[in-house]
């Protein structure tokens, strides 16, 4: 699943591409891109972290750091991957597609060539040398493809539209203010194979300015302590306006919240993304009794304009 898909945007041909990518970074190395103790962590990883480094890629480097661009407009293109996987692919001359196909050409898999609706006589197959099939690549295949069906489960919850110098209230106004953490460089890519063709030059990713912490943390309480209050001009104010629509209330999994706290938090580099933890204290809304503190993760996230929300909660129950 895309980053842009984790966000709740609507996928696109660019979406098919970045899952194209994390299917044969798996492939090829092994394992997935992504990693983390359950799917709600992956998903955070999707959205806000850099790919693992690609130990084993070799030719096929340039086309895994492509395809697993976060922002969709600097991706590959199925032309330009195309173009990239001719080479380790044992293309000489590289053959491009005449054009996609159309709905009465498309063939299910399994399917003989000649046995599409509309197809005239079977295709005949494009020289090319014979490779070996590593049973490794298979296994990776089959691992993506049981993984991308395992993320493929919806889980955004409300979430919320950032606005200046509105804080916390009564109990939520306790909440600790977080220690500045400097982000752990990433480590650096060993060296590959030397590349035998020469592949377009990828366009230069855009450097965007850090997260301010102070927007963070007021977009957040806003957020929050419009759940405390049960105040729903807070909340809106602090969602993501494409999410005001799927606010329903002020329960999180059947409970109020009664208290919050934020935890510690570090601010990835060149992201608009940026995933934060807060330790909730429970109310049971029928009984009103405390039940209990649990961990919640978050999305906020920066617009074009430079405005902070809160877009998205994940919780393991």
């Amino acid at each position: 699943m895309s980053p842009e898909q984790v966000r709740g945007l609507t996928a696109t041909a660019e979406s098919d591409l970045w899952s194209l990518g994390a299917t044969l970074f798996t492939a090829v190395e092994g394992h997935p891109p992504f990693s983390g103790s359950g799917s709600w962590a992956v998903f955070v990883a999707v959205a806000t972290e850099e790919p693992a480094t690609a130990v084993r890629a070799e030719e096929l480097a340039p086309v895994l750091t492509g395809l697993l661009r976060k922002d969709p407009a600097q991706r590959l293109t199925a032309e330009e991957a195309y173009e990239l996987l001719a080479g380790p692919a044992g293309e000489t001359e590289p053959s491009r597609p005449d054009r996609a196909p159309t709905p009465a050409s498309t063939l299910r898999l399994g399917a003989s060539p000649g046995a599409g609706p509309g197809a005239g006589g079977p295709t005949p197959p494009v020289p090319g040398p014979a490779r070996p099939v590593r049973r490794g690549c298979v296994l990776g295949g089959l691992a993506a493809a049981v993984a991308a069906a395992v993320i493929a489960a919806p889980w955004w919850l409300p979430g919320f539209e950032s606005s200046g110098g509105e804080s916390g209230r009564t109990r939520a106004t306790d909440s600790k203010a977080p220690t500045q953490h400097t982000p752990s460089p990433s480590p650096s890519s060993p060296s590959a194979s030397p590349i035998t063709a020469a592949p377009p030059v990828p366009a230069p990713q855009q450097t965007r300015s850090p997260l301010d912490r102070q927007a963070v943390e007021r977009v957040f309480a806003l957020y929050m302590n419009g759940l405390a209050h049960h105040d729903m001009t807070s909340l809106r104010r602090g969602t993501c306006p494409r999410l005001r629509g799927s606010l329903l209330g002020f329960a999180l999994n059947g409970y109020f919240v009664d208290r919050w706290e934020l935890q510690p938090y570090e601010t990835p580099p060149n992201t608009d993304l940026l995933s934060v933890e807060a330790k909730i204290t429970r109310r049971d809304p029928e009984t009103g009794r405390l039940a209990g503190d649990v961990l919640n993760q978050w999305i906020i996230e920066r617009d074009a304009d430079q405005q902070y929300y809160v877009c998205g909660w994940l919780n393991e129950e």
